[in-house]
């Protein structure tokens, strides 16, 4: 079977451990990929697998996709680009090449390229599912996984198959199918609810369009009765403003002849005011004058006041400064005193010559000391090197039999571990371990069959709450919007019934009729149903009225048929009540003065012959009445039903979530059961397997001991031998001590305790010379401080004396000031009395004045009420005509805006003729009425009818959508039919080639033995699993998982060249494969890879550190990392002549 492409060129860059661009040729044959552990060789083929769309960041052996871009090193920075690029050639469309990239972007995401074409990673993924590869396909096997095959599930397994069958393009394209099979499905489904809600909203609007003809009917008679209301409404206005336009100018006139009164008297009053201010001025000069007189006088006793506290102040300050000058004295005194004291006591503080001599020469006898002591120092190192090389030999010994007894210890522990753990494992399996398993799994098997039964039992009670929800719910909807209706209506009548207004205290309010005799009582009290019985404009009051004449025989009174206040009631009792119409003709030719009959349809029959057929209004009232009555009981019972069906909801809602919990947790328990019967199965496989593994290793540990055990023999030998040599030792070592060394060790000792002797006595001469310079430094830095003191104080001294002078001179010049002043303060008086008595006169004069000014006023003010009175009038008048002009122009607007006429041409229409005749309050009444009726109507949807041509259209579209649908549908089916057909023809033929192919290579493998392959779990060979039964040379058959790692890497190499026989992938990866092979199985791997690579066109890469492997590959690249973190490649090709030549 031929390729569908070749892979030629792998291009890297900036992806993982590889930062700069990188190339890699894939040429035929094998190419081999070597380098030490963690140079990133696995990065090249984990590069491979991410070009061809591998989507798992941890597959990559990363945390997240933006980790596989090259992190960084301590010298270079990380970048934010990866792209991993493959070219491959397809023999054929004429050799044409494609060029496959895969780019990241960190922080942004990852992007696929054919040829510098944006393209999908579904796109790129089933080019390499078609040719039989792909990112996690049977052909690449990474490190450590070339056991998986074996270890895989039967149904895992099936990848295997569908590989050789070249199939998995295949299975793409029909989980692909399905998934848009399920789309289509589901959109089918919505179009169908929306189909169902477009026909019940048909429905609906149709019924919506009729009442919406009705409804515009009775719109466009209130529209012509409203032209009539308007022009009336707009010609009375125009009245009001004629006669408001005329009242405007008679006030207009009133009011200028009182403003012409009131100047003539202002103007008086002005020439007053004016010899008013005349006076007010020479008050206010006088006044000003008398301040300023005041002021001086006041500022000339203030002058006397204050040098009188001056002097006073200027004593004290003289005595105060006289004891600062005394206290200053006596502290100069002590200061010369101190000074003296200080002089003495540092002439007494020098150094003595004695104890400078004395250090002097015990330093010299220090430097003598120390030469001694250099001297036999050296001669004692030169006897000490003699004896070192003996006592190294010892130490030497010493640290070797330490290091043998240790190692013993060691040894002899292990044994007795050993002893123990193979004890153990021998106890444990003596056990009866597997019967308890047995009797557990079948305990957990009746445990489900109860849990399954009572699953059951839960799921048909839940599937029957969930309909009686269900219907619950319709019910609880239809009583819901008979509620919203006749509380709609209900509201509507509330509504009708408030245009009779009524008020609380009113005998309509406060009477109750019996049931069935309302149109009787309102008929009755037609013309009384407003009075109240407080105070107002309509009331009635209790009176005793004496004599009333007793209605006909066979009459009732209404007093029988209702609860009224006692003021009603002699009103009622002389109305009577009668079966029919003839009765009260009858009985109308009996009636005394003032009573009354009426029947209960609402006619009625007066004294005085008069006859009524039932009130309009009468009636209305009391069918208002009876139907809000109606409609109360109905909403009641509506409510009543309401909350006793809520609450069954409730109560099912309830039951339901309980009885789903329930469903859940034993749908739960059942699914726990059945993992705990697979686990104590599996247990149980696994105790017998262990069991064998435990005895072939309590053979390895007996082994174990007996090596030890020799090991431990040959031990205590060697440190019994090392022991002798060590005694040995010592007596050379205590030969070579001589006397000499001993004599130089005291003579050295005491040479050292003299020279600590003549330095302690350097440090105490040298602490009494510091004591004594400290000393002396102290006094004179005290001496320095009574100087400055002193001075201070000299300082001091002088200011206060300066000081006392400045005081006494002034004194001496401020003691003539006082006599002056006194005789100014008289003058000052005289002049104050004097303008006194002047102000007094002008005051005098200036009340004359006032009193005459304050008539005017009163003249003045007359007037300006009476002008004010007319301006009111006025503001009123125009208020009105303002009024009436904006309401004039607002129905004019409205009549505009309605009509698009002027107001005074709506007369011109032939219907509107008599207009003028007829009150506003017939048509405003006539309005009402057929508003009423319209609102009895209730919401109307003036757009049904269009609302129902666009669903029409919408539900045409909807049908031809819904057919389209189904024929993709049943397009979709045809196709995953064809695909499974195609699969299962593929699988059975490829399994018997596998199967040849498999037994084949093991044979030649493992030398001998026997393997097979086997379809299990599903008759349909796309559901089946595959089974391995692998038997090398000299064991019996047995479970693969038994086979040692060896023995599994070759079974699954085996299984993986049988897939390339049949359908070779374009190239095979192979990570460390032979890792777990010894030298002989590694030769028959090579040559059975030989083989592969001559019978297929598959293009091998292969990761190795076996050197065999590395012999027989037809070119190498090594991976190096000459920098840390950043690898590099080296090519070395083996095809090449020079290379043939040296091999």
């Amino acid at each position: 079977m031929n390729i569908l492409f070749k892979i030629n060129k792998l291009k890297i860059s900036g992806f993982k451990s590889f930062p700069y661009p990188k190339e890699i040729d894939i040429s035929e044959g094998i190419t081999g990929v070597i380098g030490p552990n963690g140079c990133g060789k696995s990065n090249i083929f984990e590069a491979i697998r991410w070009v061809m769309g591998e989507g798992s960041s941890k597959s990559l052996r990363s945390n997240s996709m933006d980790e596989v871009i090259f992190s960084g090193t301590e010298k270079l920075p990380a970048k934010n680009f990866a792209e991993v690029s493959m070219e491959i050639q397809k023999p054929e469309k004429n050799n044409e090449k494609l060029l496959i990239t895969r780019s990241i972007q960190r922080g942004v995401g990852t992007f696929f390229k054919i040829n510098n074409k944006d393209v999908r990673a579904k796109d790129v993924s089933i080019l390499f599912t078609d040719s039989g590869s792909g990112p996690r396909s049977s052909s690449i096997i990474s490190q450590g996984n070339i056991d998986q095959i074996i270890n895989f599930k039967p149904l895992e397994r099936k990848i295997i198959l569908e590989d050789a069958a070249g199939i998995s393009g295949l299975q793409a394209r029909r989980r692909d199918s399905e998934l848009k099979l399920m789309a289509t499905e589901k959109n089918l489904e919505r179009l169908n609810d929306i189909t169902q809600n477009l026909e019940r909203q048909m429905l609906s609007l149709k019924r919506q369009a009729r009442q919406a003809e009705n409804y515009q009917n009775i719109t466009d008679k209130i529209s012509e009765n409203e032209q009539c209301y308007y022009y009336l409404k707009w010609y009375s206005f125009e009245k009001e403003i004629f006669a408001n336009n005329k009242k405007l100018k008679s006030l207009k006139i009133n009011s200028k002849k009182l403003l012409n009164s009131i100047q003539e008297i202002e103007s008086k009053k002005k020439s007053e005011v004016k010899n008013l201010d005349e006076y007010r001025l020479k008050i206010s000069n006088l006044d000003r004058l008398l301040s300023e007189k005041r002021i001086s006088k006041n500022e000339l006793e203030n002058k006397k006041n204050n040098i009188e506290l001056r002097t006073k102040e200027i004593l004290d300050y003289i005595h105060t400064f006289n004891q600062d000058m005394d206290s200053e004295k006596k502290r100069l005194n002590e200061i010369q005193e101190n000074m003296s004291k200080v002089q003495k006591n540092l002439d007494s503080m020098e150094i003595p010559k004695k104890l400078i001599n004395s250090l002097k020469s015990l330093k010299q006898d220090e430097n003598n000391l120390t030469s001694q002591i250099s001297e036999i120092e050296s001669k004692l190192f030169s006897e000490m090197q003699l004896t070192l090389g003996e006592e190294f030999k010892k130490d030497n010994l010493r640290e070797t039999l330490s290091k043998l007894r240790n190692k013993e210890k060691v040894v002899s522990t292990e044994i007795r571990k050993l002893e123990y753990e193979i004890r153990i494992k021998e106890k444990k399996f003596k056990e009866k371990k597997s019967k308890e398993i047995e009797k557990k799994v079948q305990y957990l098997q009746e445990n489900l069959k109860k849990k399954q039964k009572k699953y059951k039992i839960i799921e048909a009670r839940n599937i029957f709450l969930i309909e009686e929800k269900e219907k619950i719910g319709n019910e609880i909807e239809q009583i819901s919007n008979n509620l919203t209706k006749h509380t709609t209506e209900r509201e509507t009548f509330k509504k009708i019934a408030g245009n009779i207004n009524y008020s609380k205290e009113s005998i309509f309010k406060l009477i109750r009729i019996k049931k069935g005799y309302e149109k009787a009582i309102y008929t009755a009290l037609n013309y009384e149903l407003d009075a109240e019985l407080k105070e107002s404009p309509k009331r009635w009051e209790f009176r005793h009225i004496k004599n009333l004449s007793a209605l006909p025989n066979k009459v009732e009174s209404l007093v029988k048929f209702v609860e009224a206040p006692k003021e009603v009631i002699p009103l009622l009792s002389q109305c009577g009540l009668v079966e029919n119409k003839a009765d009260g003709f009858k009985y109308q030719k009996v009636l005394n003065i003032g009573q009354y009959l009426v029947s209960k349809t609402g006619e009625s029959w007066r004294w005085d012959g008069l006859y009524c057929e039932k009130e309009t209004e009468i009636s209305k009232i009391s069918d208002f009445q009876i139907r809000e009555e109606k409609l109360d009981n109905i909403i009641v019972n509506d409510r009543i039903k309401l909350t006793e069906k809520d609450k069954k909801k409730k109560l099912l809602v309830s039951e339901t979530e309980n009885n789903l919990k329930e469903f859940s947790n034993l749908k739960r328990d059942i699914e726990n059961l059945h993992e705990n019967i697979d686990n104590e199965k599996k247990s149980l496989v696994k105790f017998q397997q262990e069991k064998i593994l435990e005895k072939n290793l309590i053979e390895k540990l007996n082994e174990r001991k007996k090596f030890i055990s020799i090991e431990f023999s040959k031990l205590s030998n060697e440190i019994n031998h090392l022991s002798n040599q060590q005694k040995a030792s010592k007596k050379e070592i205590s030969k070579r001590e001589s006397s000499e060394q001993r004599n130089l060790e005291k003579l050295l000792k005491d040479l050292k305790k003299e020279l600590i002797r003549k330095k302690d006595s350097i440090s105490n001469l040298n602490k009494k010379i510091l004591s004594i310079e400290i000393k002396s430094k102290y006094w004179h830095n005290y001496m320095e401080e009574n100087i400055k003191r002193k001075s201070e104080s000299d300082a001091h001294l002088n200011s206060l004396f300066s000081r006392i002078k400045a005081l006494e001179k002034e004194k001496k010049i401020i003691h003539k000031d006082p006599k002056i002043y006194e005789s100014d303060i008289k003058l000052l008086e005289i002049d104050i009395n004097t303008i006194f008595s002047k102000q007094s006169e002008c005051v005098l004069k200036q009340d004359n004045l006032k009193n005459k000014i304050s008539e005017y006023e009163k003249d003045i003010k007359k007037l300006t009420e009476e002008k004010l009175s007319l301006n009111n009038d006025i503001i009123r008048t125009e208020e009105n005509f303002a009024f009436n002009k904006d309401n004039q122009n607002t129905i004019s607007k409205e009549i505009q805006k309605k009509y698009k006429v002027l107001p005074h041409k709506l007369v011109v229409v032939e219907d509107l003729k008599d207009v003028k005749n007829i009150q506003i309050e017939d048509y405003e009444k006539e309005i009402n009425q057929l508003k009423v009726k319209r609102d009895l109507i209730g919401p109307v949807n003036l757009r049904a009818k269009i609302e129902e041509k666009e669903i029409s259209d919408e539900l045409l579209e909807l049908t031809s959508e819904r057919d389209d649908i189904l024929l993709a549908i049943k397009k979709l089916r045809n196709s995953i039919q064809n695909i499974n057909t195609e699969g299962r023809n593929r699988l059975i033929k490829a399994f018997e080639k596998v199967n040849n192919n498999f037994s084949t290579i093991f044979t030649k493998l493992f030398a001998g033995g026997q393997a097979n392959l086997e379809l299990v779990g599903s008759d349909d060979p796309l559901q089946t699993g595959i089974e391995i039964l692998a038997r090398p040379p000299g064991k019996k058959l047995t479970s693969i998982n038994l086979l040692s790692g060896g023995e599994k890497a070759l079974t699954a190499i085996s299984l993986i060249f049988s897939i390339f026989l049949i359908n070779p992938s374009p190239i095979c990866i192979l990570d460390e494969v032979d890792a777990a092979l010894d030298d002989s199985n590694v030769e028959k791997f090579c040559k059975i890879l030989r083989e592969i690579k001559n019978q297929t066109s598959t293009k091998f890469l292969i990761i190795t550190h076996h050197k065999t492997t590395m012999s027989m590959v037809d070119r190498i690249y090594g991976v190096t990392m000459m920098q840390k973190g950043i690898s590099d490649l080296v090519k070395v090709d083996f095809e090449q002549k020079e290379f043939k030549e040296a091999i």
